[in-house]
Formats: structure tokens, C-alpha cells, sequence
């Protein structure tokens, strides 16, 4: 509802569900999102040379496992994000962020453009990034690129990027990151 100020995340479906409606166009400037409950968006493994749906011995397949790509909430273009994001020291998991575009400017992360919002409160574990697109792009496993603050976020997430505007937590940042 456009009419809400406050949004609440519980679900995979729902993450997938706010980087839908960002990438259409919807920045949620002015309104907050509530991650309220932990979330596993894959059952696998994240490796330094990609996602993994088998155990560490390579051989034994992960009962149930799934790579659904992870496309980022601010993908491409002019899609940004700039709300409040608090995760309330939730964790979200298994994302497995190797999707591809033309666009001549991609941001990759769980976030991949987030203009004047605050990103803040969680951890994202058990990730991986991979920039597979052409151009300018911005790789980081929280924001690939912010004009805002991020704040009391953790990750341990893989990046494999072939361009200098990467970092751990965010790929390239113009506001506060703590």
C-alpha cells in the first residue's frame, strides 16, 4: 500500500517482492522497512569461486539446496532505493547475487543503489556477488553505491569483481558508513 510509511520483511518471497517494486521505479523515500524475522533466500553454500548446492567435500549434494540469482533491490540505471532499511539485528542468508545486464551502470549487493537512505542493523552471511555485466559497475555485498549512511551492518559475503569500484560492505560510498 503506497499510502504506508512502514513496511515490514519476514519472508524471502518479501525481499524478492521490495527489490521488485524498487526496481520498477518505487524509491520508499520517506518510509521504512522492518526486516522482523531472519531469512534464508538459499539453502547452499557460498565459496570464493561461486554458490554451491553440495557439502565441502564437493561431492555430496546439500538436501534441499536452491540458487535462486539474487537481482538487487536498485539494480540498474535510475532504480534506487531511499528509505530506511532496519534490520533489527536480524540475518539475512544464502545470496547468491550473479545476475547480468546491458545497462551501461550496474550496482550489485543486497542493496545496489541507495540514494539519500539509511541502510542499517543486520548481518548478511553465507553470500556471494559476482559482477557478470558491462560497463560502470558499483559491487559491494551490502550497497554497491550510496549517497547515504550505513550503519551497524555486518557481512561475510564473497565479492569476484573485475572493476575498481568494489568493497567488502559497499562498493563505492558518499555518506556515512560505521
Amino acid at each position: 500500500n503506497a499510502s504506508e510509511n512502514k513496511y515490514t520483511i519476514a519472508t524471502s518471497a518479501d525481499l524478492y517482492g521490495l527489490a521488485d517494486i524498487v526496481n520498477k521505479g518505487t524509491t520508499f523515500g520517506g518510509k521504512t522497512v522492518y526486516l522482523i524475522a531472519d531469512i534464508e533466500v538459499n539453502k547452499g553454500r557460498a565459496t570464493e569461486s561461486g554458490w554451491s548446492t553440495y557439502e565441502e567435500d564437493g561431492t555430496t549434494a546439500i538436501v534441499g539446496a536452491t540458487s535462486h540469482v539474487w537481482t538487487p533491490i536498485g539494480y540498474a540505471g535510475n532504480k534506487y532505493f531511499s528509505g530506511v532499511f532496519d534490520g533489527q539485528g536480524h540475518t539475512i542468508s544464502g545470496l547468491n547475487g550473479t545476475p547480468t545486464t546491458t545497462e551501461s551502470e550496474a550496482f550489485l549487493g543486497l542493496f545496489g543503489r541507495v540514494d539519500g537512505g539509511e541502510i542499517k542493523n543486520f548481518k548478511l552471511t553465507n553470500s556471494y556477488f559476482e559482477e557478470r555485466t558491462t560497463g560502470t559497475n558499483y559491487t559491494g555485498s551490502i550497497a554497491g553505491r550510496t549517497t547515504g549512511n550505513v550503519t551497524s551492518v555486518y557481512s561475510d559475503a564473497y565479492i569476484k569483481c573485475y572493476t575498481i569500484l568494489t568493497g567488502g560492505i559497499v562498493g563505492r560510498a558518499h555518506g556515512d558508513t560505521n
